[in-house]
């Protein structure tokens, strides 16, 4: 109804009809994930990114590791698509941490975080992306990784802490 009455241009009526679904929710905390996902998205298209978060966050913690898992994925990809790309980011490793269990999950998890970290534009989050390639195995990932942090610095004016990342590189890496 929700939807209907936002396609009517009513968005009180979608509003009410969404605190509707809210309070049958907290009443029946066994309800699929399913409706909590739809009203968190009605929200979502309500302008109310907060409250479509929060409704997802209060999701049963005894609820079925798959449900908890598409709530919480659901959450990464709203705060994604909002542009808070470093919570996205903290969610999708989240879920990567807590779910691996569950391989459709990890699945699309890596999919968003990869998609995430391939903007780049935000400099928290390319300095997130960077690190996670420092702490790579691989010596020539972990040397790009690293290098892109003290180039990082330096476009962020931060002169002492590239030369210091450039000093701890010579430390770290010469072999």
């Amino acid at each position: 109804l929700a939807r209907a009455r936002i396609g009517q241009g009513d968005l009180e009526g979608a509003r009410f009809e969404v605190a509707t679904v809210q309070g049958a929710l907290l009443s029946d905390p066994g309800a699929p994930v399913a409706y909590s996902i739809e009203a968190a998205s009605v929200l979502r298209d309500l302008g109310d990114l907060a409250g479509a978060l929060a409704l997802l966050a209060a999701l049963p913690k005894d609820m079925v590791p798959e449900e908890r898992a598409q709530g919480l994925l659901y959450s990464a990809e709203l705060l994604a698509a909002s542009g808070n790309s470093v919570k996205a980011l903290a969610a999708y490793e989240e879920t990567l941490a807590s779910f691996e269990d569950l391989p459709l999950i990890v699945a699309r998890a890596h999919e968003g975080r990869g998609r995430l970290l391939a903007r780049g534009s935000d400099p928290e989050l390319e300095s997130k992306k960077l690190v996670l390639l420092s702490e790579a195995e691989d010596l020539e990932t972990a040397v790009q990784g690293e290098l892109g942090l003290a180039r990082l610095d330096l476009r962020m004016e931060n002169r002492a802490s590239a030369v210091r990342r450039y000093e701890q590189i010579l430390e770290r890496f010469s072999a």
